[in-house]
């Protein structure tokens, strides 16, 4: 069943956010890009156009993204005609970006991944964690705010809870709970403010087919 998933994602919002093989053949992918196609015509047909690896639908919350959205992660270099259209300055641009397509206002959300992490002032993490410099800082582009996000790794439960409090999502653990735990907040650039707390699961942790869920 974990074949369709790469990722799922637990947040401080008590949501869950599933993300799909971008070039799967199931019903829920289908739909979402037929959404995609239908709402935003040419300029979806273009993006799209482009290699994914995840597609995945977020319900709109309270912390940070007023609007349901489809969220399309591809996985190459974000292309010239979307740094100039989001009017990005040059940075260290990994091999990912993201697409957030929001479907009451019709609009599209760029989200980028600045392999220069440490150019950042970033929250503090909680005693034993290990920052994804993997992930680099994932930036927003097209808000009034911009959203920033981190990952990091934690293998202590009690660190983590006693730094977040009610924050950490509230998750069944698999079976067999994984020892390190990938997490990841989202903060406001300038304010050093954090507004989200995210947890996530991978296929390759074997222990994940033991969740209801799937």
């Amino acid at each position: 069943m974990t074949n369709k998933f790469i990722e799922i994602q637990y947040d401080s919002d008590n949501l869950i956010e599933y993300s799909y093989k971008g070039n799967g053949h199931c019903e829920w992918v289908w739909n979402m890009k037929n959404t995609l196609y239908d709402e935003f015509g040419d300029i979806a047909e273009k993006d799209l156009s482009h290699s994914h690896d995840m597609i995945s639908f977020h319900a709109k919350n309270s912390s940070t993204y007023e609007n349901d959205a489809i969220v399309v992660v591809f996985d190459r270099a974000c292309p010239k005609y979307l740094l100039e259209e989001f009017e990005v300055d040059q940075f260290k641009c990994l091999n990912y970006y993201a697409i957030k397509y929001f479907l009451n206002d019709r609009k599209r959300v760029l989200k980028t991944y600045d392999g220069n992490m440490f150019n950042y002032e970033t929250p503090q993490l909680p005693a034993k964690s290990a920052i994804g410099n993997q992930f680099g800082v994932g930036r927003t582009h097209g808000l009034e705010k911009e959203y920033r996000d981190i990952y990091f790794f934690n293998s202590n439960d009690n660190m983590v809870k006693s730094f977040y409090g009610e924050w950490v999502p509230e998750i069944e653990e698999p079976y067999k709970n994984p020892a390190t735990k990938c997490y990841g907040i989202t903060f406001i650039e300038g304010e050093n403010k954090i507004v989200k707390l995210k947890r996530y699961l991978f296929p390759f942790h074997y222990e994940m087919t033991n969740l209801k869920c799937l």
